[in-house]
């Protein structure tokens, strides 16, 4: 093992959220990690897509997009990702 990273390691609350299966390779140097949790209080499940290093396991930050659901965005391995729009077309980013 390289690494080792906690749902606290994302900024979220290790009481509510979770690492998600989902994810992938963005490229070579960057994984996509996907954090889900459910708040009643903030109204439901919540998820967030961050940027990890592979080298070093350090957490490059939220990719700042929305999904329709924590599954929906898969990484091709070259840099981009695969997200449906809003009207249901599929989405190269």
């Amino acid at each position: 093992m390289l690494v080792r990273l906690t749902v606290a390691d994302f900024g979220a609350d290790p009481e509510i959220g979770v690492i998600e299966w989902t994810g992938g390779y963005l490229d070579a140097e960057t994984a996509i990690v996907v954090v889900y949790g459910e708040d009643e209080d903030a109204g439901g499940p919540w998820w967030r897509h961050h940027r990890v290093d592979t080298r070093t396991g350090e957490v490059q930050g939220d990719l700042g997009i929305a999904t329709i659901d924590e599954n929906d965005l898969q990484p091709l391995g070259d840099g981009t990702y695969v997200i449906t729009d809003t009207d249901g077309t599929l989405r190269r980013m």
